[in-house]
């Protein structure tokens, strides 16, 4: 984990300041700074657009009744992309400009979600920053199958009651 900070923060910005350098000697301090403005201005109109196109893919799977898993995890990508392109500096706008580009931004969804199933298939539950973890239908304590008439509740059906009209853990 110090060895991925000390990437972002340390020599991350270096090379930034590196690359920004050597096109300032290439071209000018003007065209390079006005290089960084550009791609800052048309990242942050490309993250409003696509951060918009992702809202309403999750606001559309929602009101069919779906999980927006992918439109969340495009939407967190977006917010990603910009929050690199605020960042002054090429690499990280190229970084950002890149995840603004819809197949590009999948490519790197599937990637994501290939690394989350190593990491529950490696060890029963992901670690790290991403906590998705393998629930198995376990039933509560608090949760009883009702007793009613005939024909009020189906086989199988559950309700849920309050700790509190729980029955003692010595009754069954």
């Amino acid at each position: 984990m110090f060895v991925k900070l000390a990437l972002l923060f340390i020599i991350l910005p270096i090379l930034e300041l590196a690359l920004l350098i050597e096109v300032g000697q290439r071209f000018g301090f003007w065209p390079t700074f006005a290089l960084v403005v550009a791609t800052g201005l048309l990242g942050a109109a490309l993250a409003r657009s696509q951060g918009r196109r992702a809202w309403r893919a999750i606001q559309q799977r929602l009101a069919r009744g779906e999980l927006p898993d992918a439109e969340l995890l495009d939407g967190v990508l977006v917010l990603l992309a910009g929050i690199v392109l605020v960042t002054p500096g090429l690499i990280t706008d190229l970084l950002g400009l890149t995840l603004l580009i819809p197949p590009a931004r999948r490519w790197v969804r599937q990637a994501l979600r290939r690394r989350l199933a190593a990491q529950v298939t490696h060890t029963g539950a992901a670690s790290g920053p991403f906590f998705f973890h393998r629930v198995e239908h376990q039933p509560s304590p608090w949760r009883s199958t009702p007793t009613a008439p005939h024909g009020a509740y189906r086989e199988g059906d559950v309700i849920d009651i309050s700790p509190e009209e729980a029955p003692p853990d010595d009754q069954p």
